[in-house]
């Protein structure tokens, strides 16, 4: 037979209480991802062993942060022939930023 006690555990968790921007660190507290603003991925699809270790996940707060962050990923990995942003090869996310901007 089995000899049991109760006994009074913790639980930690870890819970999401706002986001900063990644580029100008501005925050906005509370748990919901903010309707204003962007997450997205960038990466190389360049082979070898730092191709999935490239991938960086970003939350801006506005198009210029959108548009200097990018910058900056890129300049770090130096090449735009194989970069992507947002499943975009760069060239094509480069024309659709251009594009906003001469609509705006």
């Amino acid at each position: 037979m089995k000899i049991k006690r109760t006994i009074e555990k913790t639980l930690m968790v870890e819970e999401t209480v706002g986001y900063k921007c990644d580029y100008c660190e501005k925050i906005k507290n509370g748990n919901s991802f903010p309707n204003d603003w962007h997450c997205f991925s960038s990466h190389h699809q360049a082979w070898g062993n730092d191709s999935m270790d490239s991938y960086v996940y970003h939350d801006v707060c506005s198009t210029d942060c959108y548009i200097k962050t990018i910058s900056k990923a890129i300049e770090k990995d130096g090449d735009k022939s194989d970069f992507e942003v947002d499943e975009m090869s760069f060239g094509f996310a480069e024309k659709l930023v251009s594009g906003f901007e001469k609509k705006i």
